[in-house]
């Protein structure tokens, strides 16, 4: 069983070309094992162990309650290095099925309604659930569409990609929407170093 550690990061910069920018970094740290072949597709195992919000507050802590309904993921990757598959999506369901109800007892009103009958739909559409699961800020930077490769190393301006041994050691990504900039980053932790400068 091949287990990898990863550092997903999304930073967000509103009015980032005006003197009032403000900046936010959410982080999650990531296992995921490779278990072989299941359905013609590679099956891996995702776990999301750690968040790091910017900061501890209600909209954040209920992020996180929200966001827990994926930490624990069974995917099947296509030949094109795409998830294609969700293996446990009534595991899932049932698990937001309990969220939920956590979220709708203690808050109230339209907003949360809505959001959380979004996240509803989405589970009652596998293939909308997957091009989720699918986006950069998901897991979209390490299930990416690449191909693997043993050694590779792309720049495109700030942008990177780097393969080596097969394993996939940085994705870095910007984009910039309405006046906000996004970066989106994966790293391997594949160090004593690095993991224990991001615990």
């Amino acid at each position: 069983m091949k287990n990898e550690k990863y550092l997903i990061e999304s930073v967000v910069t509103k009015d980032y070309t005006t003197p009032y920018a403000q900046e936010d970094t959410y982080k999650r740290f990531i296992e995921i094992w490779y278990l072989g072949k299941k359905a013609n597709l590679a099956y891996y195992q995702v776990m999301t162990m750690k968040y790091l919000f910017p900061e501890e507050n209600t909209i954040n802590t209920l992020l996180r309650k929200i966001a827990s309904t994926f930490n624990y993921l069974e995917v099947g990757i296509n030949e094109e290095n795409r998830i294609a598959k969700v293996f446990n999506l009534s595991a899932i369901k049932l698990k937001w099925e309990k969220i939920q109800l956590s979220i709708t007892t203690i808050h109230k009103g339209y907003e949360i309604e809505n959001y959380c009958i979004s996240i509803t739909n989405l589970l009652e559409d596998e293939q909308s659930l997957i091009a989720f699961l699918n986006q950069k800020n998901v897991l979209g930077l390490l299930f990416n569409g690449h191909p693997k490769e043993e050694d590779k190393v792309i720049r495109k301006g700030e942008d990177l990609f780097e393969y080596r041994n097969g394993i996939l050691i940085e994705f870095i990504i910007n984009e910039t929407n309405n006046n906000t900039n996004l970066k989106y980053s994966l790293l391997w932790l594949g160090s004593l170093e690095i993991n224990d400068k991001n615990t």
